[in-house]
């Protein structure tokens, strides 16, 4: 009986050895799974940061160059298509009095419109440059 007491014994010593390294290993396996979990978390967050700020650098570009657009084509409106208007409003001006009573009223009606297409492409030059919308502020509608 002595025999199977040491056996019982260090069966049980062999028992508690094994469960204690089986709750050891799996403590670790525990704490790895945790540390990864807390990784890839971390990971997912800064992913969602990276495109965020991707997402909104792209909008401010894109934002500059509507921008720079609109601000060239109004200076393009406003130089180009201004002087020609005010050359042909200046040659009209400077044309001598003609006798002929519906021709007269003619350039008068050319003098009116050229006058008109100027200010009209003025406050469209005006309308597309940020700056000057950034001066006078939205209007509410």
């Amino acid at each position: 009986m002595h025999e199977t007491e040491e056996a019982s014994e260090s069966l049980k010593q062999v028992l508690y050895g094994g469960t204690i390294a089986f709750l050891v290993l799996a403590g670790f396996v525990i704490f790895f799974l945790i540390m990864y979990m807390r990784r890839k978390t971390k990971n997912i967050l800064e992913k969602q940061q990276m495109q965020s700020q991707f997402s909104q650098t792209l909008l401010q570009t894109q934002l500059e160059i509507q921008e720079q657009t609109l601000k060239n084509i109004s200076q393009e409106i406003h130089d180009n298509i201004g002087q020609a208007l005010s050359l042909a409003k200046l040659n009209l001006n400077t044309m001598p009095p003609i006798n002929d009573e519906a021709l007269q009223q003619k350039i008068l009606n050319s003098k009116e419109l050229v006058s008109k297409a100027i200010t009209d492409l003025r406050d469209l030059s005006r309308s597309l440059d940020t700056d000057y919308v950034q001066e006078m502020g939205l209007q509410p509608v």
